[in-house]
This record gives structure tokens, sequence and C-alpha cells, in this order.
């Protein structure tokens, strides 16, 4: 059993996950079966994605979620939204289960939980209108009759900054900004309490970014939503949020008040990502890398998974991997030397 462990969210709780993990294992072909068969030993190919992460959010908090590139930020989005099953441990929002490898709920029950991804082009299908795709889930599941859809989608439209007559075009017509605001009032039709927004804005101009976020925080105080924001942009984490979650290498190393992330950093890694930072003093622009490359998710270090990259290391740190732990309060770290 883990030993990991979350800080409470402030105001109660929300969604709530426990030992969550995602393990993708690969099936064995005609060939290593044959193999197997004759006695010769074929490696098995496990990647960790997710390892048991334990995570609260309270009602109407915005949770940030960042790190590197395939560290699990979207897997863990994904199983937080009931797109995946995990593996191990549970998801739950309000004290039931809601991820999919969990109980069968009421249709009502999960459309509580909705995500807006990366590409809005992806996501919407353009074969439809606009109209169609924002009301097909609401009136699937019973919420609007079809005489009232219309409507429906035009108070939406509007909502999201669009004109109602926009619901009559298709997808492609419309600009990258103009298609995220359109994924996102589809995700708004069916009424839900959680956003799951993986990189919402990482495929849009600078200028378009700012007003899609604005947006998002407007929607945000106005329908009371509890937020999971992933994003590799620290700088729109630092605006957003009012919590951050760092994961390295499927694991969370470190969460606290944002304000205390970008201030005072515990862990070497989050320091190490705050240095990645673009900075520009007296006209001179200062970068500074994390050494070394991402180890694999199919063979990662023993111990401290980033002991390998980290300045700090001692030797307790290449034999044990640290527990995410409580450290000043509303923080978890879990590293063996905390700054």
């Amino acid at each position: 059993m883990s030993t990991s462990m979350a800080t409470p969210a402030p105001q109660g709780v929300a969604l709530e996950l426990h030992q969550v993990g995602k393990v993708y294992a690969q099936e064995p072909d005609w060939i290593a079966r044959m193999l197997r068969r004759l006695g010769v030993v074929v490696q098995d190919y496990r990647l960790v994605a997710v390892h048991d992460v334990n995570l609260q959010i309270a009602p109407g908090e915005m949770l940030g979620l960042v790190g590197e590139s395939g560290c699990g930020k979207s897997t863990l989005g994904r199983i937080v939204s009931g797109l995946r099953a995990p593996s191990s441990g549970a998801v739950h929002y309000k004290g039931v289960r809601v991820d999919a490898a969990g109980t069968r709920l009421p249709a009502r029950e999960r459309l509580k939980i909705q995500m807006v991804f990366q590409d809005p082009m992806a996501s919407l299908n353009p074969r439809r209108r606009v109209g169609e795709l924002i009301a097909e889930g609401a009136v699937y599941h019973g919420l609007w009759t079809r005489s009232e859809a219309a409507q429906r989608v035009a108070d939406l439209l509007v909502e999201v900054g669009l004109d109602p007559s926009h619901a009559r075009r298709y997808p492609h017509q419309f600009s990258g900004g103009q298609r995220q605001r359109i994924a996102i009032a589809q995700a708004l039709s069916v009424n839900p309490d959680v956003l799951v927004c993986d990189e919402p804005v990482a495929a849009l101009d600078v200028s378009i970014q700012a007003q899609v976020l604005n947006l998002l925080m407007e929607l945000r105080r106005r329908r009371n939503l509890t937020c999971l924001f992933i994003s590799h942009d620290l700088a729109v984490i630092r605006h957003l949020c009012d919590r951050v979650a760092v994961m390295y290498l499927g694991r969370i190393v470190e969460i606290a008040p944002a304000r205390s992330i970008f201030d005072d950093a515990r862990h070497p890694y989050t320091r190490a990502l705050l240095g990645e930072i673009l900075r520009i003093d007296g006209g001179r622009r200062q970068f500074t890398p994390i050494q070394g490359e991402l180890p694999s998710p199919l063979h990662p270090p023993g111990g401290c998974a980033f002991h390998p990259r980290c300045v700090k290391a001692s030797d307790v740190c290449r034999i044990e991997a640290p527990p995410l732990r409580a450290h000043d309060g509303a923080r978890a770290v879990a590293c063996h030397h905390p700054g």
C-alpha cells in the first residue's frame, strides 16, 4: 500500500483521487508466446503512466497540474473525466465513485465531469453543424427537449462570446479561438460541475489565449465550476489557479497554493521548472535548462525518479522513493531533502 498522501483541499472536497494508477502493458504477440512455450525468457513491457496519485479538489477551486511532456498529465485528466479506466485506485465526485472502472452510474451523474481538449478541431465533428454539436449531448440525455434546443444553443453561444447565428456553420468555418469557445459551450451544455481542461489554449495565438483564459475564469466564477487545469505554461497556471500540483514521471512530487509554489518551491524539480521560465533582466534573457533527459517510463530509475537529474541527490535518493508528505501546513512534497 502506498504511503502517499494529499494535502486537504480547503472548504471541503468535490473531487477526490485515491491512489490512482495507470499501467499500459504490451500484449505478447504470437512469436513471444511461441518462444515462451519453448522456455525462452521474453521481456514484458509495462509503462507506468500514473503512479498512486492522491488529490483533493475543493468545490469551485481551480487546481493546476504541471510537468514536462510525457509525465502523465493528460492520462490523469482522461482518468478523471472517465475516458480512461484506472488500473488501480478510484476517482470520487462528492463521495460517489465516477471513474470508468467503477460501478455503473446514472448517465446524469457521469455528465457532471466534462473535458475540454487541446485541439478543438480534433474534438469537433467536422460533418456536423455547430448547433447540432452543442445540443447533441443534452438532447440525447434528456436534459433538453428538441423544441428548446435551438434557444439553449443560442444562449450558450452568447455565454461563450459568439453570435447565435454561428449555430448554422461548420467547425472549419471558424478560427482556432472560436472553435475552442464552441468546444467549451459543448462541454457546458450538460451543466457540469467539474471541467478538466487539457492544455486548452496551447494551440492558440497568444492574444487569443488571453481571451479564452478570461472566458474560463468568468465561467468558473459565474457557474462555480471546479476545474482541473492541465498545462505546461507556468505563467498561465500562476494567473489562473488556486493551487498547483507538480507531476514527474507519473507521480505528484509537490502540491501547494499557487503563490507558495512560485515564491518558495521546495522540490528540486519544481525549482528547476520555475528556472526554465524565460526572464528578462537588464535587457538580457536568462535561461536555465534542467540537466539530463526525462527517464523512460518503461525503465524508470530506482528510488526517487528525479535523482539522476537532481543536484541534491544523495545515497538515500537512489535507494528509497520518497512519499508525498505534508510540509508546512498547506504543502506536500515528495523529497528526502526539501528546500
